[in-house]
């Protein structure tokens, strides 16, 4: 079952129920097209027309992003290419909600969480039942062989959506379970475990970036790929029903499984993007490594470590209703820097059991490969222009009112070079520096209250100029 609506909207926009025998082996898509005619207009009036002298389209003459605000797109739900379902009328870059779940006999419908993702994202589900066919597999790939070839000799017509990145999503989830199957099974026998692929399903998706002004969609662009592996579930027991081997067992699956969600994507796009995967196990290594505590929070010490724990609210709310529900969490201290991602990553642990739940803030069970880092460089390069006209003006003009533009553009810039982008061991230092010039700020407002009017409308005017800057890049 796959359900979409609005996050403010309680009826479902579209919702779909399959058996699994129905869709098992399928090529599974949550797909977005134009809503009509005039909304297709847009997207292909941003294409780039064919060359007069026949040398091939480039790469750079695509456009980096599209205007949000002109395009209406609709969703859908395809099954080997054939649209099952579709509906809704969305903005692209619009925030909307997904739940997938699957009935298990017994025990109802397991792992229908709200996920939230944006419309414009393209998402494959994968689904695997009890391991996947080499059939299968080789299939998919001699797709994907077929696709390459027709593009590098430039026979394109006919490919679509589904044919190149549906395909190329959907062989990275399915290669996803079947790695983790293999390095499952050779585990158990080393482990003299027997376990059993139960139901199992997730998504890997080409997410969108939304740019807003003034809370308007205003241009969308390509974000990364994204992992979310809403349920990876096994039977196992050990041969002589020993639980402590077998909950050691899991939690080494359970690391590794996690462990795969930002190395799958690392190693398929090896050369292409300059980006970086992360997952809940890359996250809890980087905080160590930066010198983090790594807290493992129990109903014994919830209290004490939520005080200490610098997380968002819907983080700690998550922590807090794991841990009354009798199961432990491990979390950084703060949150870490991987490439141009930003937060925390975590696991809920079932310490009867041994499973576990490896998670990335933002809800997402799996991992996240950012295709670039380029907007978080620009937005310093744009900030450094900035603090640089400031000057020139302060210099120029012998006003007061731009340096104290300059002081508080280099406020800013220490703060976000603090958290996002400069390496260890300068990140705390930087950030803690930018707090300080920021309180400086406020001093001098409190002093100097004639100036607190211009610097805002300074300020805001830079804070659109840069939004908007980044967007086109």
């Amino acid at each position: 079952m796959t359900v979409v609506r609005a996050p403010a909207g309680e009826s479902p926009t579209i919702s779909l129920t399959q058996s699994t025998p129905q869709i098992a082996g399928k090529k599974l898509l949550l797909a977005f097209a134009p809503l009509t005619q005039a909304d297709r207009d847009v997207v292909t009036s941003f294409v780039p027309r064919a060359h007069a002298d026949g040398t091939p389209v480039q790469a750079s003459e695509f456009p980096s992003s599209l205007p949000a605000y002109l395009i209406r797109l609709g969703a859908e739900v395809r099954i080997d290419e054939q649209v099952a379902m579709s509906g809704g009328s969305f903005n692209l870059g619009q925030e909307l909600v997904n739940s997938t779940g699957v009935f298990i006999p017994g025990t109802g419908w397991v792992n229908a969480a709200d996920n939230f993702y944006v419309a414009g994202d393209l998402r494959a589900i994968g689904i695997d039942l009890q391991g996947l066919s080499d059939i299968q597999l080789q299939q998919l790939k001699q797709k994907l062989d077929s696709t390459k070839s027709k593009i590098e000799s430039f026979q394109v017509s006919g490919l679509s959506t589904d044919a190149v990145p549906g395909d190329l999503l959907q062989s990275q989830v399915l290669g996803y379970f079947s790695l983790v199957n293999t390095y499952d099974e050779i585990t158990a026998a080393e482990s003299k475990v027997v376990r059993y692929r139960l139901p199992s399903f997730g998504t890997v998706a080409l997410v969108t970036k939304t740019f807003f002004s003034f809370g308007v969609p205003r241009a969308a662009r390509p974000d990364g790929i994204e992992f979310d592996i809403n349920r990876l579930a096994v039977m196992a027991a050990h041969v002589k029903n020993n639980s402590a081997e077998t909950r050691a067992y899991l939690h080494q699956i359970g690391s590794r499984a996690s462990a795969f969600e930002h190395l799958v994507p690392e190693r398929s796009f090896a050369g292409q993007s300059d980006g970086e995967g992360v997952s809940a196990v890359k996250a809890l290594a980087v905080a160590s490594s930066t010198g983090q505590r790594i807290f493992l929070v129990s109903n014994q010490n919830v209290d004490t470590a939520l005080a200490t724990i610098a997380a968002p609210a819907d983080l700690e709310s998550e922590i807090q209703n794991a841990v009354f529900a009798g199961k432990q969490v491990i979390v950084s201290e703060r949150a870490v820097a991987v490439g141009p991602w930003t937060g925390f990553g975590y696991i809920i642990i079932d310490q009867d059991t041994g499973a576990g739940a490896y998670k990335i803030s933002g809800g997402t069970n799996g991992g996240k490969l950012s295709l670039t880092t380029i907007i978080t460089w620009t937005m310093f390069f744009a900030m450094l222009l900035g603090i640089f006209i400031m000057l020139v003006l302060a210099f120029a003009t012998a006003s007061p009112l731009f340096l104290v533009g300059a002081y508080l553009f280099t406020s800013l810039f220490l703060l976000d070079a603090g958290r996002k982008a400069w390496p260890s061991p300068y990140k705390n230092f930087l950030e803690s520096f930018g707090k300080s010039l920021a309180i400086g700020g406020i001093i001098l407002f409190l002093l100097q209250p004639q100036l607190v009017v211009p610097i805002i409308l300074y300020l805001l005017f830079w804070s659109v100029a840069i939004n908007y800057f980044a967007s086109l890049i």
